[in-house]
């Protein structure tokens, strides 16, 4: 059965905690006031998430073993940077522990 819903944060820790399985710790890296918001659909063998935040950030993520992890930009948004790389509109993100990588090329 499909689990679905919209979630409003006030607090990076809140919102890092509602990302289920994956560890997401945030350090806000700008000033003002924290907001952010976060739509999750998840089906049995695939989740679904979209995010907004109003402060630029750092997030270190840790994704269980068995995760694949895909990202992307939607709209006009500044880019954000993974491991130094500029990730801009139209570039697709996927990471996975190398265990699971392996799988990949199979």
């Amino acid at each position: 059965m499909a689990e679905r819903g919209t979630f409003i944060f006030g607090d990076p820790d809140g919102y890092g905690a509602a990302f289920g399985d994956a560890r997401v710790n945030l350090t806000i890296t700008g000033a003002g006031d924290f907001k952010a918001g976060l739509t999750r659909l998840k089906l049995k063998h695939l989740e679904i998430c979209r995010f907004r935040e109003s402060l630029p950030r750092i997030a270190h993520i840790s994704l269980l073993p068995k995760r694949i992890f895909l990202s992307f930009l939607v709209g006009k948004a500044p880019p954000i940077f993974l491991n130094g790389f500029a990730i801009r509109d139209g570039d697709i993100i996927c990471a996975a522990l190398p265990s699971r990588a392996r799988d990949l090329q199979h």
